[in-house]
């Protein structure tokens, strides 16, 4: 094997060896995605806004019930701190923005997935009884989808991961 032929494996068997870590479900670059996604979600959730599909644009969620707006005027001290009691933004509570969380699965391809989890706690707005995957469908069926990431949003994330990702090839294979 020439001199030029055991450079070449040497690279080939670097981009190997990088390309199964960038896959990793341990993959740090994978998880500030994740991170990242949440942190887009959230923002533009407490603002109002949701995504109906993926990739589709986001729309502002719809106005709350008159009923609801008093209702939670008379709680105002239970709401979250980004609650308003007539914004219609998900926050009554701030559970179900708090509770979200990515995983990271691996079958055919990786995968990062983001959405709520865990038990909700009791309060005036919710007597504990759901989880907070339960509540997120309510929301879903009264109009108010959320967890989704809209087009701008994705390139966004893009940007974000080829920043991260781009760094890390450029220092490893070099």
């Amino acid at each position: 094997m020439t001199r030029v032929e055991r450079d070449i494996t040497r690279f080939v068997d670097r981009i190997r060896s990088f390309f199964g870590r960038a896959t990793d479900k341990r993959n740090p670059q994978l998880r500030a995605m994740g991170a990242k996604a949440i942190e887009i979600i959230v923002r533009r959730s407490r603002l109002g806004y949701g995504v109906k599909k993926v990739e589709s644009l986001r729309y502002r969620f719809p106005p709350l019930s008159d009923r609801y707006i008093a209702f939670r005027k008379d709680h105002r001290g239970e709401l979250h701190r980004f609650g308003r009691p007539a914004k219609s933004n998900i926050t009554a509570t701030g559970q179900l923005l708090e509770s979200m969380q990515y995983r990271i699965e691996k079958r055919r391809r990786t995968q990062v997935i983001v959405g709520p989890s865990g038990r909700r706690r009791a309060s005036s707005f919710d007597d504990g009884s759901l989880s907070n995957e339960e509540v997120a469908e309510n929301l879903a069926k009264g109009g108010r989808i959320y967890n989704n990431l809209s087009r701008p949003e994705i390139a966004q994330l893009r940007n974000f991961y080829r920043r991260q990702f781009g760094d890390l090839v450029k220092r490893k294979l070099s």
